[in-house]
């Protein structure tokens, strides 16, 4: 999202705490949150571009895929509780939803599918991937990156939880995201997402 008030470019990707940071610049969590990647952002308005602070949380992958999972395959009424075997249940999902697609429309596509412009994405190999926002803060230091997003953009409030997310709801389902993997599920994270583990480095249980 944009905000002219604080001049800056929120890419929203999703499952990465987008809803907390449009209450912080909007005032409300968007009806239909604006997953915009970088390359729509600087098509719609150069100078806004040009001239406002970029930046995105990115998130482990594994432990994104399971939130996808968690939101969209159970988290909806009738609520269920993990009494059966959903290690099997989310081995089956991951198998089964789209590899390709426009990001925006395949959520659960590599992040740095909406921070590269694809003019980078063209041109270079994934090893020299160049991402086009100024900053890229991590789902696993939210609050210390955060406050260094606030200090940029000039707004001095606390970043609220708007959404209890899957290492804070209690009794619902599994705290731990590994919990969901046996070593087949691990490899087909692995690959679904080679992009975002080797450019931001990220490994299982981190």
């Amino acid at each position: 999202m944009i905000s002219h008030e604080y001049k800056c470019i929120n890419v929203h990707i999703p499952r990465t705490g987008g809803s907390s940071i449009e209450m912080m610049l909007a005032g409300k969590i968007m009806e239909n949150a604006d997953h915009k990647t970088i390359h729509h952002y600087r098509k719609e308005d150069k100078n806004v571009f040009n001239d406002y602070f970029k930046f995105s949380f990115v998130r482990n992958p594994w432990s994104k895929m399971v939130s996808h999972f968690i939101r969209h395959c159970i988290n909806r009424p009738p609520k269920r509780t993990f009494e059966g075997p959903y290690q099997s249940e989310f081995k089956d999902w991951i198998k089964h939803i789209p590899k390709q697609g426009a990001p925006k429309f395949n959520k659960t596509s590599n992040q740095l599918d909406w921070l590269c412009d694809k003019r980078w994405k063209n041109q270079i190999s994934p090893i020299d991937f160049k991402i086009d926002v100024d900053f890229v803060g991590r789902f696993e230091n939210y609050e210390e990156d955060w406050n260094f997003i606030s200090q940029k953009i000039n707004l001095k409030s606390e970043l609220p939880h708007s959404r209890p997310g899957i290492l804070n709801d209690e009794n619902l389902y599994p705290r731990d995201y590994r919990e969901y993997y046996d070593d087949e599920s691990i490899e087909i994270v692995r690959q679904r997402h080679e992009d975002d583990v080797n450019f931001f480095d990220y490994k299982f249980g981190d």
